[in-house]
């Protein structure tokens, strides 16, 4: 290159962004853009054309091999100077060797391309500042020390890509790569401490496989890494036998240096040989130690640019989740997102919400969301020898449903707020490799037994994490948390958990995921008295920050985090207009220390959101609430109305149908005087005076019911001789309609009820007629009647059936209101089942129903009994 002709740059790349933002970067120092888009224009334009370098994006590849084109270039044209694009994210070129001819660029900003370009093209321009003094250093050390060109280029190189990438990871595989390039070693490594832990882990490898690396942990105590981080001192051990690096993984010879930040460790930069003989030497320990200074500022540079970066995101999940928050007024809903927002903004796997109630005394929980995973040694366990019906199911290897009424295992559901369960055994085989249990907060499982296909999809999913599980390849708790909820949505259930058989029979859960609102009963109430802490995070307006490790922790907080599952509990109260309304809580089962005061600043701002739209959605529950009483109160006082405007219309009624009922009363019974008793006429007498007296009573009867008050003095009734009277006034109406009826009545006598004369009558006359219309057309139609005594419990129980259409479950709530009717205009006052009911009462009875669709409905009656008919 001249200073007469302009540069000419061939760059290749199939991004034409990439392209443009070349041409605009190099503009001021006249280079002339030649653009390849592809491996094969590359080669072309390098046989037909000359350049005096070449820009090339790290992700352009030859298709018949998959070899990078940068490699293919610098073998065919190795004097060629290359800027290679390969960005932290971007195409891997871990395996592939970079020429002395060639400089790695991970960003695309003018600096940084500037400074590439010049490094290539103008040497001298590219030593200032700090890297002077680094040459400096290199050439004033000790005679027998100085470091060669080749080690000062590597160092320039290495400075100059530190300053230009800010994602840690890349730094730091950077830093290790030319660990092992300057000492020659075999194998680089970074270690850098577990904040849960003594312990030091491999954050970054060179020379190590994937096996080693899956699970290397070092301790820092009565370890060599330990030791360095430890004390800040280097280590260089040589020809002194194999040296344990960590159990069971030896090496011949190693060199490990601090990592220090303002003279405080941070990490450890360490070098090995495994296999060869070679033996590191003090001179490649300064080289180390030099790296390890270089690598400190960047990594702190990429630590404080990796938190900028989280706050940010933090910021805008705030605001992402306070949108969420307030999307919603159904006070269902809103706890439901409260929790779901907690776990995502806090990054937890546990957020339960708690309901301050019984004036300040105890709270309950509301909503729960749990994202569950226990490591192998923290695992709770289930002992199915102690829960005979989960063991039945297990052996079995059937799916059952259990529900919160099944003795003492149901009891266990409903401890944890769960009215049913799924067990859904895991085999291979006859093997035996676990269970899947479904929970769900109200009864829905029962219908989903006959649906095969949403359990062969579950069990799939199942034997995909279990075989991941089972190879020791464990699956991210994202993966994990993402396949339990398809089958909670596969199966509507409210949560899941995961359990793998352990030998001597115990299950060990690995999961539990899901999301629950309990707007009725709650699973768990607490009595703040016996919870001193949390009250003192209420009263106070305090912090509760608690680890299953802290052995000053109070029993209480043990008492939580044994019943949350879980190591960790943060917890904070929820307040409104300076009065606590709640409390929320943050749980970790995976970590086991104290949450930071970087995650309490984002738990007390998602509570204070939390707050406010929980006091919304439960002032507008108040408020629907209160619009429905409002409702129900008018539609009272129009159905008061509806009942007086009745009694008018019954009197008048009444009157009109008296007075010819008293002439056919009257005349009726001096026929029936005069009619011998042998004679034919005398039973259509004796008939029609009983069914002018019923008649009559009707009238009365009709009266009563629509007066506000009632007179009528109870009178001892001998039921099953009324139902004998109602059944023999409807049998011959039934037969003709080609309806089978059954009565069935005790042989012996029964006790007697206390009722009013004739309203049992009409109980009976009310249920049999609107079974006689539910069954009209329908083939092999019955109905029936029936009584049971149980004089142990002074009860009569009367039930009326047919296997006719049944109630629609909408209607069940609405069949015993005054009016409320489906038959067809003037076929149905709506008033039959209304006075039914109100006579049974009236007899201190009750009236209730059974009924589903297509399979017939059931009135039952229970009747308190006072003596012997």
């Amino acid at each position: 290159m001249t200073d007469s002709a302009a540069p000419t740059l061939l760059v290749v790349t199939g991004d034409y962004d990439i392209l443009q933002r070349v041409r605009a970067i190099l503009q001021e120092d006249g280079v002339s853009v030649q653009p390849g888009y592809s491996h094969l224009d590359a080669l072309y334009l390098l046989n037909m054309q000359t350049f005096d370098g070449a820009f090339i994006d790290a992700s352009v590849r030859d298709r018949r091999t998959d070899e990078a084109t940068f490699a293919v270039l610098g073998r065919m044209a190795p004097e060629l100077r290359c800027i290679v694009y390969a960005p932290a994210n971007g195409a891997s070129i871990e395996n592939t060797e970079v020429t002395d001819h060639q400089v790695l660029l991970s960003s695309l900003d003018d600096r940084a391309l500037r400074r590439a370009y010049r490094q290539l093209f103008a040497p001298d321009s590219a030593v200032e500042g700090g890297e002077t003094s680094l040459l400096q250093d290199a050439y004033d050390a000790p005679a027998g020390e100085s470091w060669t060109a080749e080690e000062v280029h590597a160092f320039l190189t290495l400075s100059r890509s530190l300053t230009e990438v800010l994602d840690l990871t890349e730094v730091l595989n950077r830093v290790v790569t030319a660990a092992r390039d300057l000492t020659g070693a075999e194998e680089g490594m970074i270690l850098l401490p577990d904040g849960d832990s003594d312990q030091l882990y491999l954050r970054a490898r060179v020379g190590i496989d994937s096996e080693t690396a899956r699970n290397f942990r070092v301790r820092t105590q009565d370890t060599l890494a330990g030791w360095v981080f430890s004390s800040g001192q280097p280590s260089l051990i040589g020809r002194s036998g194999p040296q344990k690096v960590k159990t069971e993984y030896f090496v011949k010879s190693l060199l490990y240096v601090p990592i220090l930040l303002k003279g405080k460790p941070i990490g450890v930069l360490g070098v090995n040989n495994k296999t060869r003989d070679d033996t590191f030497q003090s001179r490649q320990q300064d080289l180390l130690m030099s790296l390890a200074a270089y690598a400190a500022i960047a990594i702190e540079n990429a630590r404080i640019h990796g938190q900028s970066i989280k706050r940010a995101r933090e910021m805008k999940a705030l605001v992402d989740a306070g949108e969420q928050l307030n999307q919603s007024l159904e006070l269902d809903h809103a706890l439901l997102a409260t929790v779901q927002q907690m776990v995502r903004l806090v990054n937890v796997n546990d957020a339960m919400l708690f309901e301050l109630d019984d004036g300040g005394a105890t709270i309950s929980l509301r909503a729960r969301c749990r994202r569950l995973m226990w490591r192998s040694t923290r695992c709770p366990m289930i002992d199915p020898e102690s829960r005979p019906l989960l063991r039945a199911a297990l052996r079995s290897g059937s799916v059952r449903v259990l529900s919160a009424s099944s003795g003492e295992e149901g009891a266990l559901l409903a401890a944890q707020g769960a009215a049913e369960m799924m067990i859904i055994p895991i085999r291979s085989g006859e093997r035996e490799l676990g269970v899947l249990l479904a929970y769900a907060t109200h009864a829905r499982f029962s219908a989903q037994m006959t649906g095969p296909d949403r359990l062969r999809h579950v069990l799939q999913i199942v034997h995909e994490v279990v075989g991941e599980l089972a190879r020791g390849r464990e699956r991210s708790a994202h993966q994990i948390a993402r396949a339990a909820e398809d089958i909670n949505a596969e199966l509507d259930a409210d949560w899941v958990e995961l359990g793998l058989m352990q030998e001597g029979g115990l299950i060990a859960l690995q999961a539990s995921v899901g999301v629950s609102v309990w707007m009725d009963t709650p699973p768990l109430t607490l009595a703040l008295e016996s919870f001193p802490d949390l009250q003192n995070t209420l009263q106070m307006q305090a912090v509760m920050n608690v680890h299953r490790g802290d052995d000053h922790a109070p029993p209480s907080a043990r008492a939580l985090l044994d019943f949350a599952g879980t190591n960790m509990l943060l917890g904070l109260p929820l307040m409104q207009r300076g009065s606590p309304i709640g409390m929320i809580m943050f749980g970790d089962s995976e970590h086991d220390h104290y949450f930071s005061p970087r995650e309490i600043d984002l738990a007390r701002a998602i509570a204070g959101q939390a707050a406010a739209a929980v006091d919304n959605a439960r002032l507008y529950y108040e408020l629907q609430e209160s619009l429905a009483e409002l409702r129900a109160t008018q539609n009272r006082l129009i159905q008061t109305e509806r009942l007086s405007a009745m009694g008018e219309l019954a009197a008048a009624v009444a009157h009109q149908i008296n007075n010819p009922l008293t002439t056919i009363l009257s005349d009726g019974q001096l026929l029936l005087e005069r009619t011998p008793e042998a004679s034919p006429e005398a039973e259509s007498l004796a008939a029609i005076v009983r069914a002018g007296k019923r008649a009559k009573g009707v009238v009365r009867r009709l009266l009563g019911a629509v007066r506000t008050s009632d007179t009528t003095a109870l009178e001892l009734i001998d039921v099953p001789g009324t139902i004998d009277e109602t059944v023999a006034l409807l049998r011959s109406h039934i037969a003709k309609a080609g309806i089978r009826l059954s009565v069935v009545l005790p042989e012996g006598p029964v006790e007697a009820v206390r009722a009013v004369p004739g309203e049992l009558d009409d109980v009976w006359l009310n249920l049999l007629l609107n079974a006689h219309d539910a069954l009209a057309g329908r083939r092999g139609a019955e109905m029936g009647i029936a009584l049971e005594a149980h004089p142990e419990r002074r009860l009569l129980e009367i039930s009326v059936w047919d296997n006719g259409i049944g109630i629609p479950p909408e209607y069940l709530e609405s069949i015993f209101k005054p009016f409320f009717t489906t038959k067809a205009p003037g076929e149905g006052t709506g008033l039959g089942l209304h006075i039914a009911r109100q006579a049974v009462e009236h007899a201190g009875g009750t009236l209730r129903v059974e009924s589903a669709p297509d399979r017939g409905a059931r009135f039952i009656i229970e009747l308190p009994t006072v003596g012997k008919g």
